[in-house]
């Protein structure tokens, strides 16, 4: 501990650290008597000069006392403690591709004329493709932490990082927080903007009917093409997207400005592996400006993907209702079920807060083990959800929940729960948005001339197998409800004869989500109708129910896109009877484009027991193909196999890699959206005090010099 004895501008005077205050007051009255009771003795020594000499005494003596005086001061600077609080910059320079030579003179510009503290600067170079001559270049964002050491700011310049990159730099640190909310001040000038397609986004795996749909952009505007855009007429779009199939045939052909959104849609013909080339051309003069290839896979219903509805019927599905009054159609579905032996629980609201529960087929549970989380809390826990492979509840009781129940449904459907509505006019109403838009539900509209009657079309693409009829079309007529479906995305699964959808769908996690518009179809029940009653709810339960034995990979994310020596996430679904999955990858290898297939580690998830993923780094641009077996000998180390050598495989999905030098446009967007985020977050202040030590050496040597003065005055006389 030291105490601060003065204060003058930015410089702190203070006694020596770790000293006591007593020894300092003792050492500072012993240092001040000493200069005084000198200076004393040289002045009556220096007066005593006979008149002869008397017109330079005085002198001499004002002399003597200054440098006894200049001594006195420099002991005490070289004993006593000086610091010298400066604004410093400690800014570190990170130069990404992207950067232009213009973008580093127009940086050093604004430091000149902005900035009027002191600062070092260190220059680091991440694949700039730029000739720095002071620049210590970094093959990795992770290495950057370490090489910067403690510096105050980061400038980032170019295209940025990707958002894995500002993770795995922020994962390297102790001290910076986290790219949403950074501790280290982050200034981020981006590159100028590329043409090209953003916001890219496709289905990467389909089944054969399903549609692929396309969407996407065209990157805004730079400074750079201001001036050319502005002179185009006004609403001239100058640039042609093209939509080529993977024969070489044009599908697809729009026109589009910059910053314009677009939408595309096709039907591949076939099952395997396709690529469609996206070009994007000028209009004027039909140069080829950017290409890239739409990868998809294609399989068929009974391939070893993932199935159409992610959640195909168990051999006893566990089925429970959850309603808020008494129907005949949740009857006749409970009488349905319950005949085959399935457990289903029905829960009925009789009043505000009373709830008849009926338990079939299943021991009815204690009282003390429902599971609620609340004395209050009616509704089912996440426990006895997760043992539900289908809920079927009617509108008000859905818009009934609360939001912790609500949240409780949500996250039982991404688990794997099928969840079936019967639409009512509560689904409708403008204070169920966010219920419905939580839960993913189809988009419904009340109209009162929708009421009718239509007999029922099965759509083909849901066949259960390619080999393998849907049920057939039936003359029987049913009554719809004075509902319509306003979604456009959502999966049709039953529809009428003139193509209005009567039961739509939708995926939301590992779960489905349906709507349907048939609020009788107990009337075929009724009606002895040679089991179209059976034949219509085995098909809809099979398409929505959770699946609890199936495995197979997960989707990839429609809006990512993967690249050479990526990291890349491959997570699989197992079934709750396969507890032994082994998994593997498959790609060509080298120019001999042999088959190489080497095994993955499966992780599982803590909040998904029923989810494992594995991770790879692929090396090479192609399709990469994705093995799970539950065979414990099928998966050697490493080998190399034979086309069409089947090693029972249960799950397979194919991926497609791209090269780096595709998609420059949308990998530069996500750098720069990324990086603009990681900059907006970061601390404000940019600069920090700092103490200065002045070296002990000048002071020491002008004390020993002016000892060495009055020594030698005092010789002379």
């Amino acid at each position: 501990m030291s105490w601060t004895l003065a204060q003058v501008g930015t410089y702190t005077l203070a006694t020596p650290q770790g000293m006591p205050l007593l020894l300092c007051i003792v050492l500072g009255v012993a240092f001040l008597t000493a200069w005084l009771t000198s200076s004393v003795l040289m002045l009556r020594g220096s007066l005593r000069l006979n008149k002869q000499a008397a017109s330079i005494s005085a002198p001499l003596a004002i002399g003597l006392v200054c440098i006894n005086t200049l001594a006195f001061v420099a002991l005490l600077a070289t004993v006593l403690d000086i610091k010298n609080s400066t604004t410093h910059i400690e800014r570190a320079v990170l130069v990404t591709k992207g950067t232009t030579p213009e973008m580093l003179a127009t940086f050093e510009n604004q430091i000149q004329l902005h900035s009027n503290k002191k600062y070092t600067q260190r220059w680091f170079d991440l694949k700039s493709e730029l000739q720095l001559d002071d620049a210590q270049n970094i093959p990795s964002p992770s290495l950057l932490a370490h090489a910067i050491g403690d510096m105050s700011e980061l400038v980032v310049l170019g295209d940025g990082l990707s958002p894995a990159q500002w993770q795995t730099l922020f994962l390297a640190t102790n001290n910076w927080g986290t790219p949403e909310n950074s501790k280290m001040g982050v200034t981020f000038m981006p590159s100028p903007e590329t043409l090209g397609i953003v916001n890219i986004s496709w289905q990467k795996q389909l089944q054969i009917g399903q549609a692929l749909h396309i969407s996407g952009a065209l990157s805004g505007r730079s400074d750079s093409e201001a001036s050319e855009d502005d002179a185009a007429p006004s609403g001239v779009k100058p640039y042609i997207l093209q939509l080529v199939s993977p024969s070489g045939e044009i599908e697809q052909e729009i026109s589009l400005k910059r910053g314009e959104v677009f939408s595309l849609v096709t039907h591949p013909k076939a099952a395997g592996q396709w690529r469609y080339p996206l070009r994007l051309r000028d209009k004027t003069t039909d140069t080829l400006l950017e290409e890239n290839y739409i990868t998809v896979s294609v399989t068929q219903n009974d391939s070893l993907g993932a199935p159409l509805s992610t959640a195909q019927i168990n051999t006893s599905p566990r089925s429970a209702i959850w309603q808020s009054a008494p129907s005949f159609e949740t009857k006749y579905i409970k009488d349905w079920i319950s005949a085959s032996g399935s457990a289903v629980t029905i829960t009925t609201q009789i009043s505000q807060d009373a709830y008849l529960r009926q338990y079939i087929n299943q021991p009815t549970p204690d009282a003390n083990s429902t599971g609620q989380t609340q004395q209050d809390d009616h509704f089912y826990s996440a426990e006895t959800l997760a043992g539900i492979d289908i809920l079927f509840m009617d509108g008000r009781s859905l818009v009934n929940l609360s939001k912790d129940q609500a949240l409780r449904l949500q996250q039982a459907v991404e688990s794997g729960l099928g969840l079936f509505l019967f639409a009512d006019s509560n689904l409708v109403l403008e204070e169920t948005k966010d219920i419905t838009k939580r839960l993913k539900l189809p988009a419904l509209r009340e109209d009162k001339q929708a009421a009718d009657e239509f007999s029922i079309v099965y759509p083909k693409q849901f066949a259960p197998r390619a080999t393998q009829a849907v049920p057939a079309s039936t003359d029987l007529t049913l009554s719809i409800g004075a509902f319509r479906f306003d979604d456009e995305e959502a999966e049709t699964l039953l529809k009428a004869p003139n193509g209005r959808a009567l039961v739509k769908q939708h995926s939301l996690g590992l779960g489905q989500v349906a709507i349907t518009l048939l609020p009788r179809t107990y009337e075929w029940k009724l009606n002895q109708t040679n089991g179209e009653y059976e034949r219509l709810w085995h098909y809809l339960i099979k398409h929505i129910a959770r699946n609890s034995d199936a495995i197979y990979w997960l989707k990839e994310n429609a809006s990512r896109l993967v690249f050479e020596r990526n990291q890349v996430d491959a997570c699989l679904r197992i079934g709750i009877r396969h507890k032994d999955v082994q998994v593997s990858i498959e790609y060509a290898q080298g120019q001999s484009n042999e088959l190489t297939q080497q095994p993955l580690m499966l992780n599982q998830r803590k909040d998904q027991p029923n989810i494992a993923c594995a991770h790879y780094w692929p090396e090479s641009t192609g399709w990469y193909r994705i093995l799970a077996s539950t065979q414990q000998d099928s998966l050697p180390n490493s080998t190399k196999i034979e086309r069409g050598v089947s090693n029972a495989i249960t799950a397979q999905e194919y991926r497609y890699v791209y090269s780096p030098n595709s998609w420059l446009a949308a990998q530069q967007a996500v750098k720069h959206w990324a990086s603009h985020a990681v900059a907006n977050s970061s601390a404000k202040t940019n600069s920090r005090p700092r103490d200065v030590t002045p070296n002990k050496g000048a002071p020491f040597a002008m004390f020993v010099l002016m000892l060495s003065a009055l020594w030698l005055i005092r010789r002379l006389r």
